[in-house]
């Protein structure tokens, strides 16, 4: 199996998810001592510095420019940037969702868990990026892998609360 599987988010903007072969990313559970490595591994692969949010399950959104250290840029579930900077959210159970504007030029990676979604998290990123001058209605979304329903029995009440968002 491969540590990535890449994204299509059309001309201009590259995206891909990561498989357990890729090896910890978070700093903050699992094996965290590699987490430094596989980042810098994912760097490589990726050809450009990766920020990555302190996710809090909201609708926070960050803009991130090219001045933006390596690492942790704040706490957020979204991140957008028309920076050489490259965008990582974390995600275990939760959806990762990639966005992109139709020239690339904007991009946006949204950690979208039940949570964020009803306090509107993917509509902020969406309002972040045409701040950045995105078309709204040209913009290109994928939604990776995550959890399912199989593995992860949510109760009628939540889903219907998310439903309903």
């Amino acid at each position: 199996m491969s540590a990535w599987v890449e994204a299509d988010l059309g001309p201009g903007a590259r995206a891909l998810f990561t498989t357990v072969e890729a090896g910890t990313l978070s700093l903050d559970v699992g094996d965290r001592a590699t987490a430094p490595d596989a980042r810098s591994r994912l760097a490589r692969v990726v050809g450009a510095p990766i920020v990555f949010p302190v996710q809090v399950h909201g609708a926070a959104v960050l803009t991130v420019d090219d001045e933006a250290e390596d690492g942790s840029v704040g706490e957020a579930d979204a991140l957008v940037t028309r920076s050489e900077r490259a965008l990582g959210i974390l995600v275990a159970d939760c959806v990762p969702v990639l966005l992109a504007s139709a020239d690339g030029l904007v991009v946006g990676a949204v950690h979208a868990g039940r949570r964020g979604v009803v306090a509107g998290v993917v509509a902020a990123a969406v309002e972040a990026m045409a701040a950045q001058g995105a078309r709204r209605e040209e913009l290109r979304a994928v939604v990776g892998p995550a959890i399912c329903g199989d593995c992860y029995e949510v109760p009628a009440e939540l889903a219907g609360e998310v439903e309903r968002a």
